[in-house]
């Protein structure tokens, strides 16, 4: 029996048959790559999955990530690797949320760089790092509703008296949170009235603070008898304005003077500081790496430059060039606040002041 198709209809049949097939198996591996896609995505955002990469050291696909994220220097991967595997056998990124396990392997690496007479330029290597990693990593868990904060944690407030009072969060609940406050506050006339606004403060162990708002709800008796305050949750959660540097206290006395600015017009940006020969004494309040606090008997007007000489722990002779911000009167009859903020200031002396603001030493 003779076909009616002829070679060219069969020709044409199965090429839309090849076709068909390979369009088939095109969707099929599709579909395969999307649920192992979605099983992968799935299983890497379980809480058991997460924890368990904090139990490991630093990756290399963590290392290659963080590089990316925080973008560092050469020299700052290479010491995120070596603290990551040395200093710790846990995942250092995760650790970042525990401003004091954090802190501690920090300034083990810090001591051991001191005990081997590092360069300057390596321990500087090692602030910049731990700043860039503080910075990122902790900008994602800002709270922002009270229903984030999780229990255990302590709050600041004022009773009616204006005595600051400390409360454990007990338990967070859909209805608000529960306190555990002092017995001399639950017995007492001075605890805040039921349905009186408060204002608390929360530091954070990642050493974040807040100033939330909200309102007592009731007290209430828990189980075993003991008075608990329950607020009402909030969004009224602001983050405290933080120093760009902290400043740690120094009153110790020092020596300034005047400054000659001068520059060479054929290099560019070589700008030269020589102190005059007249010097003062004052007392260094604080310092920071970014500047410093100057009680003086003189009121130097704001935008001028000063030079100074003071001391510091591990090194006496510390110097510094900066320019006045402000000047404020002193609480001291005839004495002046001046605040200044660095241009030029000795590596070794910068080292040492984020050494004492991060309680290295």
């Amino acid at each position: 029996m003779k076909s009616n198709i002829s070679p060219l209809q069969a020709r044409a049949s199965g090429y839309f048959v090849n076709v068909i097939i390979i369009g088939a198996v095109i969707i099929s591996l599709l579909v395969l790559f999307y649920i192992v896609y979605r099983t992968l995505t799935k299983k890497f955002n379980t809480p058991e999955w997460i924890e368990a990469q904090k139990k490991k050291p630093i990756t290399a696909r963590d290392l290659k990530q963080a590089t990316k994220d925080l973008n560092l220097t050469s020299d700052e991967r290479d010491l995120l690797w070596e603290i990551g595997h040395k200093y710790t056998n846990v995942n250092i990124i995760y650790l970042v949320q525990d401003s004091d396990k954090f802190g501690d392997i920090f300034r083990q690496r810090y001591q051991d760089f001191i005990a081997a007479n590092a360069s300057q330029r390596l321990i500087s290597v090692l602030f910049t790092l731990k700043e860039k990693m503080e910075n990122f990593y902790r900008r994602d868990v800002i709270i922002t509703s009270t229903k984030n904060i999780e229990a255990g944690q302590t709050l600041q407030f004022a009773d009616k008296a204006g005595v600051r009072c400390n409360a454990v969060i007990a338990d967070n609940r859909t209805e608000g949170l529960i306190l555990s406050i002092p017995d001399n506050l639950a017995k007492g006339q001075n605890k805040p009235d039921s349905l009186s606004r408060v204002v608390f403060s929360l530091t954070t162990a990642n050493g974040i603070s807040y100033a939330l708002t909200t309102r007592v709800v009731r007290y209430q008796q828990n189980s075993s008898g003991t008075v608990e305050m329950l607020i009402s949750h909030t969004n009224d959660v602001k983050q405290l304005l933080q120093r760009q540097n902290d400043r740690v206290e120094i009153n110790s006395g020092c020596t300034f003077a005047a400054v000659r600015v001068s520059s060479d017009s054929s290099r560019k940006n070589d700008v030269s500081y020589t102190p005059l020969q007249q010097k003062y004494k004052g007392v260094l309040k604080n310092v920071s790496s970014g500047g410093c606090s100057l009680l003086a008997s003189l009121p130097i007007r704001e935008g001028q430059y000063i030079y100074l000489e003071f001391h510091l722990p591990k090194k006496s002779d510390n110097i510094a060039v900066g320019i006045i911000t402000g000047t404020d009167k002193s609480d001291s009859p005839g004495k002046f606040l001046l605040h200044i903020q660095f241009v030029k200031i000795e590596p070794e002396t910068k080292n040492i002041v984020l050494a004492m603001v991060n309680k290295f030493i």
